[in-house]
């Protein structure tokens, strides 16, 4: 009785090892010829005109004449994903501090070596006019928390207040068989970011 025992155990040590080896060949002829399609196709090279927003963002910004502007601070992105606007950083050239502008992508150009460039005079530059970012808008009202409400009450309204503040109930909630969007009023509740930023983008006018 134990010998058959090992003879079975025996037998299925062996058609274990078999399967394994088998599942072996099996990866490794896959494995081969996946690295051979590989090697077939050929490099993924990105259409002239596109550039990584990682190779722009924070690269120094140049005019014609060869004077350093300032540096990219920020990409804008349109809903379609073409960058609508650059923000450039220009404080330190112009002697000012902080100073943030935006331009058009179209503007700039990036030569053969990957340098950005920005024909403007420093005059020119002087009276362009200053850029800053939108943080607070209404978007946030409908889903951030509401504190707790306290001694200051009169400072911290209740979470229906809040969704009156700017639209009314109806507004935020149409009614049934409604087309609307909950913020039909607002063009530019859409929030966006870039770069990791916290700021929020809007949509073209």
């Amino acid at each position: 009785m134990f010998a058959k025992k090992r003879v079975s155990s025996r037998l299925f040590s062996m058609f274990l090892i078999a399967v394994i080896f088998l599942l072996s060949l099996s990866l490794s002829s896959r494995a081969a010829e996946i690295k051979e399609l590989e090697e077939k196709l050929p490099p993924l090279v990105p259409p002239p005109g596109w550039y990584r927003a990682s190779r722009i963002i924070d690269h120094p910004v140049k005019n014609d004449r060869g004077e350093e502007l300032g540096e990219v601070d920020d990409l804008i992105i349109r809903r379609n994903g073409r960058v609508k606007k650059v923000i450039l950083s220009v404080g330190a050239f112009l002697g000012i501090g902080d100073r943030l502008v935006a331009v058009s992508f179209s503007s700039l150009k990036i030569d053969e070596r990957g340098n950005i460039l920005y024909r403007i005079t420093k005059e020119q530059l002087e009276k362009h006019p200053v850029y800053t970012y939108r943080k607070d808008h209404p978007y946030g009202l409908y889903y951030s928390p509401c504190p707790p409400r306290g001694p200051s009450y009169d400072l911290y309204p209740t979470g229906r207040e809040i969704l009156s503040l700017s639209h009314g109930m109806d507004s935020v909630f149409p009614g049934p068989g409604s087309n609307e969007s909950p913020l039909r009023h607002d063009p530019d509740w859409f929030p966006r970011r870039a770069h990791g930023k916290s700021e929020r983008f809007y949509r073209s006018s």
